[in-house]
């Protein structure tokens, strides 16, 4: 905390414009060295100007006046001769001088730059040479000038000085404090106040003096008490008078803006506690085993790359501030989030992968007695305001998911311009529209990856209570594109009885459905353990409903029992051992057997078009060049594999680039239908449906 202090103070001394303080520099050193010296009369005259500009002392102002003080006490004992002998009182006389100096200086009356000038322009009359120590003190005396001067001049010009680090809030109390004020404006009328974090009902007359009073510094929360940074209340804001100059929606969209800055600066003071309390502790981050309670392999697993995501934070942050500094008018921060979404983001894909893995470790560890206790005693520090470690450990997905509201607020917002709209407003609106699309492709990202390392967990889970009863039915459960999509308990309808006393009665059993993305399994339960009876591949599946019990009396000749409802035939058109397998099976209730039809069903018929489903689905090749005409269009150059997700009957496709997973709209009579799994099972469903209609004609005329 103390490093981010001392920067800011640094920034604060160096001013906003290096090059014009470096410019009088070099200037005045060239008089200097000319023996011009005038130029310590010039600084004199600056400095005498100060007090107008000046108004609050400061460590480095103070430091230099003593290095001033130093160096004109310098000149002066190397250059007079006393013939009285009377150097020693001289001395004493300057020195004097200087504490008196520092006194008025210490108690804010900043004349005493004005003092500093006229004594160095009597200097004229004693000093005639160039010397390194009054070319050194000149250089000194320059940089600390003109950097207050421009910095004062910063401030006249809208350049706001205030850091925004200095919170004492955490973004937990943010996060909630946002989603309750949204969900208390849900019902209001005027959706565009619902749509952000902030409102502008006060007015500049209705504001009290102790908002005034409030430092740009202390607008935030402390102790979970939520005092939000509006940033038409900031005191930058208000003294440059910008707020009577614009509309109400530009006021509305530099909250938009502003909010990204103030909840980023909340984010990494709540990422600096959790590095800062719990990984750099000697109970959870040290080496020495005697000290920790986690093994180093423990720490990375609940910790993860969360020291990467303070890198990236800390950049985003401190190009979003330099943002700020430049001018109160905020002219966009959405290209910002895109650089940054684009070159840092990668490290929260990463940590988002493990999320739900690092919650499950700590509830684990807790179970541990010296975990608890370590964990409780950390938990109880003061910057943690009583909130627990996993609080903190869950963050980083929130902050992306909360970014990308943010920037939607922005882009609202510039849609409700109707005035005025310019070249920097287009611009505006493109930068917002990139940066949605660049933080929401971060997000799939990390649900991509978060929701793939779950369905890896649960193969592993599977594999361990589900058997093979022998290799020709076997398959390798585990694989890098595989998941589960849906499992459950039906009951199996049949006729077959292998014990002759049964014979002409229906059978029921109970059965264990697995459904892969694809592959399906038939399962029955023995003990903890389930045994796969049957397999096949998705696509190759036909499921029917049964709504009359009396039309599946080619499959059940012997009829349904009573207690049997919710029927459908589920058929394998090519099964493990190449057969075609048909099966009745009743499911518990209405609902649970439309989920399962839906969930084996590969394309549907919509109003004119067909969708298929992205694991049976058709592919197709360009065999001539199509540029996209449409933004919602797919540019397509010859041998270019598509996956086609819609079709249309006036031969358009919606379909997925296979070389770059772009999708868009093409005209099917650019491409060619390649044969694939998709084709093979399409014409084993089509022979399925022929042989069906021709037993059930044969049937009728019998």
């Amino acid at each position: 905390m103390q490093k981010e202090e001392d920067k800011d103070a640094i920034q604060t001394f160096l001013g906003g414009s290096r090059t014009t303080w470096l410019f009088v520099t070099v200037i005045v050193l060239t008089f200097r060295l000319a023996n011009v010296d005038p130029s310590f009369g010039i600084i004199g005259l600056f400095q005498s100007y100060i007090p107008v500009l000046n108004q609050t002392p400061d460590p480095f102002s103070l430091c230099v006046s003593c290095l001033i003080f130093s160096t004109i006490l310098t000149i002066v004992l190397n250059k007079i001769e006393m013939e009285d002998g009377s150097k020693e009182e001289f001395q004493v006389t300057w020195l004097l001088v200087t504490v008196i100096i520092l006194i008025l200086r210490i108690s804010r009356i900043d004349l005493s730059f004005g003092i500093i000038g006229f004594v160095q322009a009597y200097i004229l009359g004693l000093d005639t040479g160039a010397d390194f120590v009054s070319v050194f003190g000149g250089c000194l005396i320059f940089v600390t000038l003109v950097s207050m001067i421009v910095r004062k001049l910063d401030v006249i010009n809208n350049v706001p000085q205030t850091s925004l680090r200095k919170s004492g809030s955490l973004y937990q109390f943010y996060n909630q404090d946002k989603i309750r004020r949204e969900l208390s404006k849900y019902d209001e009328s005027d959706d565009d106040v619902s749509r952000n974090s902030f409102d502008l009902e006060k007015s500049g007359n209705d504001e009290s003096a102790e908002t005034d009073s409030i430092s740009s510094r202390d607008q935030f929360c402390t102790k979970g008490i939520v005092h939000r940074a509006l940033w038409s209340e900031m005191s930058e804001v208000k003294k440059c008078g910008i707020l009577d100059k614009i509309s109400s929606h530009e006021k509305n969209l530099q909250e938009s803006m502003f909010e990204i800055i103030t909840s980023e600066v909340t984010y990494i003071k709540s990422i600096n506690v959790l590095i800062e309390v719990f990984v750099k502790s000697d109970e959870l981050g040290s080496d020495v085993p005697q000290k920790s309670v986690l093994t180093r392999e423990k720490r990375k697993e609940i910790f993860s790359n969360i020291t990467m995501i303070q890198d990236a934070s800390e950049k985003f942050l401190s190009d979003l501030e330099a943002r700020w500094k430049k001018s109160v008018l905020l002219p966009d921060v959405c290209d910002i989030i895109t650089k940054h979404a684009t070159r840092n983001f990668d490290c929260y894909i990463h940590y988002c992968r493990n999320q739900e893995f690092q919650a499950r470790k700590v509830k684990e560890l807790k179970k541990n007695a010296k975990f608890a206790e370590a964990l409780k005693k950390l938990e109880s520090h003061p910057d943690c305001q009583g909130l627990p470690m996993i609080s903190f450990l869950t963050l980083p997905m929130q902050r992306i998911t909360r970014l990308r509201l943010l920037v939607d607020a922005i882009c609202h917002r510039l849609d409700k311009i109707e005035d005025g709209k310019d070249e920097l407003h287009e611009k505006r609106q493109k930068s917002a529209i990139n940066a949605l699309h660049t933080v929401g492709r971060v997000l799939k990202r990390c649900d991509d990856e978060a929701r793939k390392l779950q369905q890896t967990e649960e193969l592993c889970h599977l594999e361990e209570i589900i058997e093979f009863p022998n290799k020709e039915i076997r398959i390798p459960l585990i694989s890098s594109n595989r998941f589960l999509v849906k499992q459950g308990d039906v009951i199996k309808v049949s006729n077959e009885s292998s014990n002759p006393l049964n014979i002409g009665k229906t059978k029921t059993s109970k059965r264990t459905i697995y459904l892969f993305n694809d592959i399906l399994l038939i399962a029955k339960k023995k003990g903890s353990k389930y045994i796969v009876t049957d397999r096949c591949e998705r696509n190759v599946i036909y499921i029917e409903l049964i709504e009359k019990p009396e039309k599946c009396a080619r499959i059940l000749p012997h009829g349904v029992p009573n207690n049997c409802k919710f029927l459908f035939l589920l058929t394998m058109l090519e099964n493990h051992e190449e057969k075609q397998v048909e099966t009745v099976y009743s499911c518990k209730s209405e609902s649970d057997r439309t989920r399962w039809i839906e969930a084996l069903t590969s394309s549907k018929d919509s109003g004119g078009e067909k969708i298929y489903e992205n694991w049976d689905c058709p592919q197709v090749q360009c065999i001539k060049r199509y540029v996209a005409q449409e933004p919602d269009e797919l540019t397509l150059e010859e041998s270019d594999v598509v996956n086609v997700l819609k079709k249309l009957e006036d031969g358009m496709c919606e379909g997925e680039r296979l070389r770059d997973g772009e999708k868009g709209w093409f005209p099917f009579d650019h491409t060619a239908e390649i044969e694939n799994a998709h084709v093979r099972a399409r014409n084993l469903k089509m022979q399925y449906r022929l042989a069906n209609a021709a037993s059930e004609n044969d049937n009728s005329k019998s």
